[in-house]
């Protein structure tokens, strides 16, 4: 990653210190048991944009960033289509999160054989 670019994304330094912790955690606890799956969330809405169209997220992949409140209006307009991967800006729509739980699920039964 550049230098300074991490300052862009704020989650970013948050989400490497809590992955940081989890591997400590898990380290620890390799004896009893403990497991942590950890959940690439990156790689997660890369597919996600990938195959959003068989996912009924209809935006064309130069709008993929595009969010669902047109905050350029006063008072702010909400989309009432469900196209949109991204609701204001930072968190996901329903559809993207029901996509990233089913990626959850199937991550978690490769890994703990469920």
């Amino acid at each position: 990653m550049p230098p300074g670019q991490a300052k862009s994304i704020p989650w970013l330094k948050h989400n490497l210190d809590l992955g940081v912790k989890l591997l400590e955690y898990q380290a620890e606890h390799v004896f009893d048991g403990t497991t942590i799956v950890l959940m690439d969330l990156v790689v997660e809405f890369a597919s996600i944009v990938l195959r959003r169209q068989s996912l009924g997220l209809d935006m064309p992949l130069n709008k993929v960033e595009q969010s669902c409140i047109d905050k350029s209006v006063s008072p702010p307009s909400i989309c009432t289509d469900d196209k949109h991967l991204i609701w204001d800006g930072t968190h996901p729509t329903t559809k993207v999160h029901k996509a990233l739980a089913d990626g959850a699920v199937d991550l978690l039964r490769a890994r703990l054989l469920i």
